[in-house]
């Protein structure tokens, strides 16, 4: 399996801001798109960083682990541009729960091999099958 991802980090300025180890997440935003400063003092001049692209399931496992994340049983309207995609694609929301940071990620996962193309169908059964096997995996 591989993931297209959409990934957005912030924190205060006195905190380092967790960094991808994936090489394929490219930055697409920097501190200048900042929007949290009304959250007070501590966020003024935060950090933030928006990065996409598509990662390997090793890859996205490490990253799940490195940033704290866990999947949110929510339903979305799906990610507008996401990598390996033209327009919208269905997404799944991780979100992490550390009080340090704000981070999301957007993930459409992209069945990469035939066993997973047969058993993860495009329609809306094996839709439901992949968010209940995700939801096993990387919910709390």
């Amino acid at each position: 399996m591989e993931y297209s991802v959409i990934l957005t980090i912030d924190c205060p300025k006195k905190f380092k801001i967790p960094r991808p180890t994936s090489t394929k997440l490219h930055i697409t935003e920097k501190d200048e798109e900042a929007q949290y400063e009304h959250l007070g003092s501590e966020w003024k001049n935060h950090k933030h960083r928006k990065y996409c692209g598509i990662v390997t399931q090793a890859g996205f496992d490490k990253l799940v682990e490195d940033i704290g994340f866990r999947m949110s049983d929510v339903e979305t309207m799906g990610m507008l541009g996401g990598a390996h995609t033209i327009g919208w694609s269905p997404a799944f929301s991780f979100d992490n729960n550390d009080r340090d940071i704000i981070a999301n990620m957007y993930v459409c996962p992209l069945p990469s091999n035939d066993k997973e193309r047969a058993y993860y169908t495009l329609d809306d059964e094996g839709w439901n099958q992949l968010k209940k096997d995700l939801l096993k995996k990387y919910k709390d």
